[in-house]
């Protein structure tokens, strides 16, 4: 093999490698578990939204080729188990925006049927450019969302 061809291989290895390294822009946000509960994970409950299940000390991204993931969307999660889901909801309280994500932290406590099961949860939310643009407590979630983001 001549030198200008291993040359050109090794270039060619260091862009993929590259590529590889740093993370796709396909993403339009991500949700990472740091706590003890696995979760059902909802981009405010649309159709179209993000929706999956992300285990603990796992994540889950929303592609950003899906209408509604486009972020300025509020992140709901639902602790489950096997075989049983939590009749309680809690949600990250300011929306994330679009390539950015929401990282879960803490420990659900008691029953998984415990209105207060993940109370003591808190919740970072990351803008596009990593910085934190909110760091707290989760909200419980009451209700129905009345407007999607993919309407």
């Amino acid at each position: 093999m001549r030198v200008g061809s291993l040359s050109f291989l090794m270039i060619l290895a260091g862009i993929f490698s590259a590529m590889c390294l740093f993370p796709s822009h396909s993403s339009a946000y991500c949700v990472y578990n740091h706590t003890n509960a696995n979760f059902i994970v909802c981009g405010e409950n649309c159709s179209k939204c993000y929706s999956g299940w992300v285990k603990s000390g796992d994540h889950g991204c929303c592609p950003g080729n899906h209408k509604g993931c486009r972020g300025e969307t509020y992140i709901t999660i639902t602790p489950y188990i096997p075989d049983i889901t939590s009749d309680h909801k809690w949600y990250a309280p300011i929306q994330v925006t679009n390539h950015g994500w929401v990282s879960f932290f803490g420990e659900c406590k008691g029953s998984i049927h415990d209105k207060g099961y993940c109370d003591d949860l808190t919740v970072k939310v990351h803008n596009n450019d990593g910085h934190v643009i909110y760091d707290g407590a989760l909200y419980r979630y009451e209700g129905h969302w009345h407007k999607c983001r993919d309407d």
